[in-house]
C-alpha cells in the first residue's frame, strides 16, 4: 500500500516522452498500490512521509493523530515526533504517472485523481460523494499581537504585520509539537518559520537559499537605495 513506501524503496521514475500508464495487473517497478493511502484507501493527496517511513495523505495523518489523541503511526503504531515531512519524491512521480479511473475508465494523471473522482458520476453513483477528512487546520496565537490564526497563515501574517518586530517570543508551532521546546526567538521568528515550518509548495523550494532576515533588512535601509 502507499503507506508502505519509504525513501529507501522509492526510485526515480524513468524519463519518458509520453505519459506512463499504470495497470493494476502489475508493474514490477512501481505497483499501483504504492500510491494509495492506507487510511482513506484513495490515491494519495499531499503525501507525507512519517519518521517510520510510511506515506499518508497530509489530512489523513493529521486527522488520525487528532482523533486518537496519540502521536503514533496509523499503520505500524510507531511513535511519531511529528506528522511527517512532504514525500516530494512521491508527489513528483504522481505528476507523471497515469491511471484509468476504476469506475469510468478515463485516463487521469494520479496527481489529479482526487479532483476527478469528486466529479466522476459513476464513482458517485457507486460510493457517494468523496468523503474528505474534516478541516484539520490547527490554530495558533500570534506571539506578537495575540491574534488567533490558522497555523498555515502564521508566516504570512508575521511577514506582513510584524516584519520589524524584535521582541523575544516563543514559537507557537514548536509548542504544539511533542518533545519540542518552544524556544525564544529574538528577531528571527520569521526565518525560523521559513526553515522549520514551511512544508508544502507545488515545487519544493530550497529554503537554505532564502536570504537571511538581516540581509533583507540591510538591503531595505535607505542608504542602500538608489
Amino acid at each position: 500500500m502507499g503507506s508502505l513506501l519509504s525513501s529507501d524503496s522509492s526510485k526515480s521514475a524513468p524519463a519518458s516522452a509520453t505519459p506512463r500508464t499504470l495497470e493494476r495487473s502489475g508493474d514490477s517497478e512501481l505497483p499501483i498500490t504504492s500510491f494509495d493511502c492506507s487510511v482513506c484507501l484513495e490515491v494519495l493527496h499531499q503525501p507525507v512521509r512519517t519518521r517510520c517511513g510510511h506515506v499518508f495523505c497530509r489530512s489523513c495523518i493529521a486527522t488520525s493523530i487528532k482523533n486518537n489523541n496519540k502521536w503514533t503511526c496509523p499503520y505500524c503504531r510507531a511513535y511519531l515526533p511529528s506528522e511527517g515531512v512532504p514525500a516530494t519524491d512521491i508527489a513528483k512521480r504522481m505528476k507523471s504517472e497515469y491511471q484509468n479511473c476504476a469506475e469510468c475508465g478515463t485516463l487521469v494523471c494520479l496527481s489529479d485523481m482526487r479532483a476527478h473522482i469528486r466529479t466522476c458520476e459513476k464513482y458517485i453513483d457507486k460510493y457517494g460523494p468523496l468523503q474528505e477528512p474534516g478541516d484539520t487546520t490547527a490554530r495558533c496565537v500570534c506571539p506578537f499581537c495575540q491574534r488567533e490564526l490558522d497555523e498555515d497563515c502564521l508566516l504570512d501574517h508575521c511577514i506582513i504585520h510584524h516584519r520589524s518586530e524584535r521582541r523575544p517570543v516563543f514559537c507557537p508551532l514548536c509548542h504544539s509539537q511533542p518533545n519540542e521546546s518552544p524556544s525564544t526567538f529574538n528577531g528571527s521568528l520569521i526565518r525560523h518559520l521559513q526553515v522549520s515550518h514551511t512544508l508544502f509548495y507545488d515545487d519544493f523550494i530550497n529554503l537554505n537559499k532564502l536570504p537571511h532576515e538581516s540581509d533583507i533588512d540591510c538591503l531595505l535601509r535607505p542608504e542602500n537605495k538608489d
